[in-house]
Parts: C-alpha cells; structure tokens; sequence
C-alpha cells in the first residue's frame, strides 16, 4: 500500500497524517518513481471538484475504511507539503503535516493523476 508521506533531506523519517495526528515511520520507506513523467499530472482541486474531475485517473493511496483516497499536494508555508486527500466522506480534504502537526485544505490543492495514455506508465518504488 502506498502512504503518501512528507520526506526531509537528511532525514530517513516519513512523515504522514492518519487518525488527525502525526504519525512516522522509518521502515520500509519507498519513494515514488517512474520512467514516464509525462503520464502523469497534478491536477487543481477543491473539495467540491474532486469529485467532478472529467477523464482522469487519479492515483489511490492510503486506507480508510469506505473513503477514496488519492495523493495530493499543496504549497504552504513556503514548501510543497504531500498527503493524502480524502473523497467520498465527512472528512473531505488534503491533510498533511508539518512540524508535528496536521493541518487540512479543502480548497487550492492539487491531486496526482495518470493521464488517459493506451499504455500505463511503469511504477517504480525505490
């Protein structure tokens, strides 16, 4: 299962959020690679228009019982911050952390997305 999680130059720690609080973990950490960028793009969102994007397909990661969630992004606080964005639930937004704590964007975000290609682009975890 992919997590997305915030990663910190000379620090071996993902950082991500789950259950409204920071969470971490050192094991097992990959990072998303592939060999066809150009399949891929960040799409402009909100809450509401996630839900209405025509043509897509965005990327799942994470778990959450009976909620779709993607990978998303937000620049904040003079950074790109990574999380998950959740759709399809009460909760409906990106949360990412920072500095420990978990914030949360229903509006200006960006979600991860394949572009409609006939061939799938090879994912590479590293």
């Amino acid at each position: 299962m992919l997590i997305p999680a915030t990663i910190y130059e000379n620090d071996k720690t993902a950082y991500y959020e789950h259950g409204g609080r920071e969470q971490h973990g050192t094991e097992n950490v990959k990072i998303f690679c592939t060999d066809a960028p150009d399949q891929f793009e960040w799409i402009r969102t909100n809450t509401k228009d996630i839900k209405t994007i025509p043509s897509k397909f965005l990327f799942r990661a994470g778990y959450e019982p009976n909620v779709s969630t993607y990978v998303g992004r937000i620049r904040a606080f003079g950074e790109v911050l990574v999380g998950k964005v959740n759709a399809d639930s009460r909760s409906d937004g990106l949360y990412v952390v920072r500095k420990g704590n978990t914030k949360s964007f229903t509006t200006n975000y960006e979600v991860l997305a394949y572009k409609q290609q006939p061939d799938l682009p090879t994912i590479i975890l590293r």
